[in-house]
């Protein structure tokens, strides 16, 4: 979901979430308009995956 909620509870801070659109999102999207699930991470400009 990248709300960063794993990162601010890891106690030993083994993960990082980067702000984006969200693959979850995209995903839902990709399934609610019938098309390929994307999130823009094909795109060079985008690093939300």
């Amino acid at each position: 979901m990248e709300c960063g909620a794993c990162a601010l509870n890891c106690q030993v801070q083994a993960i990082t979430v980067n702000s984006g659109v969200g693959c979850a999102a995209g995903i839902i999207n990709g399934i609610l308009k019938n098309t390929e699930p994307t999130c823009g991470c094909s795109d060079s400009k985008s690093n939300c995956c």
